[in-house]
This record gives C-alpha cells, structure tokens and sequence, in this order.
C-alpha cells in the first residue's frame, strides 16, 4: 500500500507547505520506499510510495506527457495496459512503465471520464494546472481509504486520520452521530468518520475542488438486479469461477515477490487454490497459529496448504507475544474505533511476512459478496415474515414473547429469536437490518 495526501488553499499560509509534508511524514509506515512532493497554484499533493510497479522509474508525483497534470495514487490498476496501449494510438507518449502514468494521460484525455474506465483498486489525487484544481477518486468499493476536511477555502486530504490530524486546523471534536452508529453497528458508515467535519470520500465517488468550491459526484452504483442469464446454477457457478479465477490473475501482476494469507476458510483456501493454478512455481502462503486451540485454525490452513503444493509458513503468537503497545499501534493505524477482533492476527502476520513479500492476497470480501455471515440468511428469513399480513405478525409476536417469559422457556434461543424477528418484520424493508443488529 501507498499513502496520499495534500492540500489547497485559495490563499496559502507560510506553513502550507511544512503541513503538507506533516501529513506525508506521518505516512512513512504506508511508503518505505520513496516520497515525493509537487506544489502549485496553492494546491500541494505528496506521497509515500510502496513500490509494486516499474520499481524503477514510477516515483510520483507522476506528470502527463506534457506535464499539465500530476497524480498521486495509492493502489493498482489492473487495466493499466490495455488503456496504455489506447492511449498511444491517440499520440501520448510515456516515459515510464507505471499505471500511475497511464492515469496521468488518461485524465489528460478523458478528464474525470476516466474514472469509470478504471479497473483496480484505488484511491487517486490528480492537480490539473490547466485550471487549478485538484480532482479525488476513490475506487467502486472503497477498498483504499480517503479522508479529508474541507473549509470555505481549503481542502486538506490524506489515506488516514491520523496524518490528517498533523494539520493544524483539522477539527479533534468526536461527530456524535458517527460514535451512534459505531455503538449500534460497530462502524461509522461513509462519508461519517468519528471526527467531526471530517469526512471519508464515498467508495465509486469523486470529488472536485476549484477555486473553492467542491463538487461531488458518483459514478458507480451496484446493480442488485438478478440476471436471467444466471438463473441456471451451473452456468451460475461457471461465471462466477471465471470471474475469480480471471479477479486473481490480475491482482498477481507484480515486479516483486507475493505471497496469501492462508486461514483454512473457504475464501482464502479458494484464492490460494487459483493462485496456484496460475504459477508455475509454489506460491508462499502464511498462517496465524495460537496458543488457544479454540482460535487456532492451523492444521486446517496445512491440510489445504499440503494438498496445493505451496510454501507454507506458520507464524506462532505466543499469549505473551501480543502487547499493548501492539493494540496501540493498530488503533494509530486505524484512525477510529474499531471492533473487529481480525485485526490482531491481520497486523501481526503483516508485520512478519513484509520481511519477504511486499504483496500478500486474502480471502476478505468473501462472505460480503457470497451472504456466508448469519446476518444474510436471518435478514431473508426476516423479509419473507414481512410478507405475512400486519395482524398475523402481530398474533405471532404476542406468542412468542409470552413464551419467552415463560418458566419453561425464558432461556430458549429460538423463542427469543423468532421473537425478535417478527419485530425486526414489522419495520420498513430499509430498516429490517438495523432491527435485527440492535
């Protein structure tokens, strides 16, 4: 991962440049191996760079062909080649090998068109001095972060809180209706951040800012409606194996050594299983073990790891191994509250594994895009009650909360669940899941 961040202002301080270069300090965790820094017009953006790509000559800020505009991006563009090769049958030109280039060209023809051409994932400051603005993109599930905070005349943005606090003006001030959703659900949801004023850019969103105004837009919406095409379950499971093993390839271009982390789940044991299939070489896979046996999923991670035929790697975490300093360190990193526990194992097998790979693949996402949480299966449990007519719902809540108070039955899980999901049923169809998460 990379880390951006920068500024405007209609009418720069002394201190513009040394906050912007605060920012960019405090992201040298993100970038071990070259910053850079590019000012004009009172717009500044700055980068920490982990290089992945063209190692050797893709530093940014990266400029145009002819240098009317500057990127910095954190992330990959998996289509970099396709829209290169595009690019040069319209006459640009590239000096590099990198697909921050081809993103500086790109918006050089197709300004924020260029966008939804994409395919990667991404977070994108692009300073355009043909007219002095300054032009955000984040990619179409927000898997690279992208703060910032905006006043009458100035934006200042950064990939993480934290850096963006090292500008003197960001407000230190906790948004009450952020801290509300993060108690109900566990997370503040976007744009809301825990800061108030302080904003993250909406995953497929941009953001435009000139002259001190700021335009918002969004140029991707998942489209949820079923496709008759897919109605046959095996040509179903066809297309979605495709698209995983066509996902995996594309995310396995790199110019230095990659590895998987390796839990045992069936996401991670998928995405390792088409990794293998598409190396002519073993791949290096890495497992968290514990002490605990009842967190430890590592004979299950060797098991699939032996049946692939990969260089396996086991990382033990002793009960004293993991200090408070650690559990600070994530929170820094993190920027917010945040309640999902994974994060442990997650920092502790990064830090490990980055003394020999830069670039590992997990299986997360997986139960997102395939329902494998509970939650799923009880909402659409849940959505067909609320088909039932209001008076019924209404005999079958009565029931079943007398039941649950009954001598016999005050501990039975399923009374209590049956309870609450007639009441989650009786709610709008837009709020059922925030009935049965409360």
């Amino acid at each position: 991962m990379c880390g951006i961040c920068g500024a405007t202002s209609i009418d720069p301080a002394p201190s513009f440049t040394k906050g912007v270069l605060a920012m960019n300090a405090k992201l040298a965790h993100r970038g071990p191996d070259s910053d850079g820094y590019e000012e004009r017009d009172g717009i500044g953006i700055a980068i920490r760079r982990l290089a992945i790509i063209d190692l050797e000559t893709g530093d940014q800020p990266m400029p145009s062909s002819d240098g009317a505009v500057h990127v910095v991006l954190n992330g990959e563009i998996y289509n970099y080649r396709e829209l290169r090769r595009e690019l040069q049958s319209r006459g640009h030109r590239f000096k590099t090998r990198s697909d921050t280039e081809v993103v500086a060209n790109g918006y050089l023809q197709w300004g924020d068109e260029l966008i939804p051409r994409l395919s990667g994932m991404f977070a994108i400051a692009v300073h355009d001095h043909r007219d002095g603005s300054l032009f955000l993109a984040r990619d179409r599930f927000g898997e690279k972060p992208l703060f910032y905070h905006a006043t009458n005349d100035r934006l200042v943005f950064s990939s993480e809180l934290q850096s963006l606090m090292e500008w003197p003006d960001t407000p230190r001030v906790v948004d009450l209706e952020a801290l509300s959703y993060f108690l109900r659900f566990g997370y503040p949801p976007t744009p809301l951040t825990m800061l108030q004023d302080v904003r993250e850019l909406d995953p497929g969103s941009t953001l435009l800012w000139k002259s001190g105004t700021i335009q918002t837009e969004r140029y991707y919406e998942p489209d949820y409606t079923p496709d008759p095409a897919l109605s046959d379950p095996n040509v179903a499971i066809e297309a979605v194996q495709d698209a995983l093993r066509s996902a995996v390839a594309r995310q396995m271009v790199s110019d230095v050594p990659l590895g998987a982390f390796l839990s045992g789940g069936i996401d991670s044991s998928g995405v390792v299983a088409l990794m293998q299939e598409a190396s002519s070489t073993p791949i290096k896979t890495y497992t968290v073990r514990f002490q605990e046996e009842g967190y430890d999923e590592g004979s299950i991670a060797r098991a699939v790891a032996d049946h692939l035929g990969t260089e396996h790697h086991e990382l033990v975490v002793e009960n004293a191994g993991f200090t408070p300093d650690d559990l600070w360190r994530i929170v820094d990193h993190v920027g917010q509250p945040f309640v999902d526990s994974s994060a442990i194992p997650t920092h502790v097998i990064s830090q490990r594994v980055s003394e020999e790979v830069k670039v590992c693949l997990t299986g997360d996402g997986g139960d997102d895009m395939f329902a494998g949480y509970d939650r799923f299966r009880w909402a659409a449990q849940v959505d067909r009650l609320g088909r039932l007519p209001g008076p019924m719902l209404k005999l079958g809540g009565a029931i079943f909360s007398a039941a649950r108070r009954s001598p016999g039955l005050r501990s039975s899980g399923i009374a209590r669940r049956t309870a609450r999901a007639i009441e989650a049923a009786t709610e709008p169809a837009n709020l059922r899941m925030a009935a049965i998460e409360s």
